[in-house]
């Protein structure tokens, strides 16, 4: 369903569909958040959500898509760091370019979080 000028927000029953394994949403018209409902999609291999309007955080609950061996968010509106959660999904598959991110981005040091 990728590049199909859609628009409107990720509905949250898609947590319901259990046996999903692909969800390629990329280059379309998207907005609002990515649900916490993702986490009962468990079957889910693939997230491709890259070139839309989403915003806010990428939800920690991700972590129960234990299966997710691709996730791509990339061109979007997203902000905050990536939940210490994502460490959890073994079988995501990371690219070259995670290399060039700061560790703290993952988990940030004390000294950081304290600072006034």
């Amino acid at each position: 369903m990728s590049t199909n000028n859609i628009s409107g927000s990720i509905p949250v029953g898609i947590g319901e569909l259990k046996s999903l394994y692909i969800v390629d949403l990329s280059d379309n018209k998207l907005n609002g958040s990515i649900p916490s409902e993702i986490e009962g999609a468990i079957s889910l291999s693939e997230l491709k959500l890259q070139k839309n309007f989403l915003s806010g955080r990428i939800p920690s609950q991700i972590e129960k898509c234990s299966s997710l061996t691709s996730l791509i968010v990339s061109h979007n509106k997203l902000t905050g760091s990536i939940s210490a959660a994502i460490a959890n999904l073994t079988n995501l598959q990371f690219g070259p370019i995670l290399k060039t991110f700061p560790a703290t981005l993952f988990n940030p040091s004390p000294k950081l979080q304290n600072r006034n």
